[in-house]
């Protein structure tokens, strides 16, 4: 099985890592490696919960954008926790060392 969604393009927006050719190589590098496992069933799982984490990803970032355009909403900082806690979890099943949340403070 192979990555739908992830790209190290995609990743990388989510994860706040630069779109210069040395990042977009180490994820495209840890993306590989995943790919690339000798049990597939594993790799299957793991590519699998990676492209989940994206999909949520993807609806959080929406919600969030639409909650800051709410007069008075109080969802706001629920879902940019939710996103912080989806950003790491990508960056760990991607094995990446390091990433930077909505808040700009990069976790390692």
């Amino acid at each position: 099985m192979a990555f739908a969604s992830a790209t190290a393009q995609k990743i990388g927006k989510y994860l706040g890592y630069p779109a210069d050719n040395s990042s977009q190589g180490a994820i495209a590098a840890a993306l590989a490696a995943i790919e690339g496992m000798t049990d597939t069933t594993y790799s299957d799982d793991a590519i699998a919960t990676i492209e989940d984490y994206l999909t949520t990803l993807d609806t959080l970032a929406a919600a969030i954008l639409t909650e800051t355009q709410t007069e008075g909403s109080t969802l706001v900082s629920e879902l940019r926790r939710e996103y912080r806690r989806h950003c790491a979890l990508v960056a760990v099943a991607t094995g990446l060392q390091s990433w930077s949340d909505t808040t700009g403070a990069t976790q390692t």
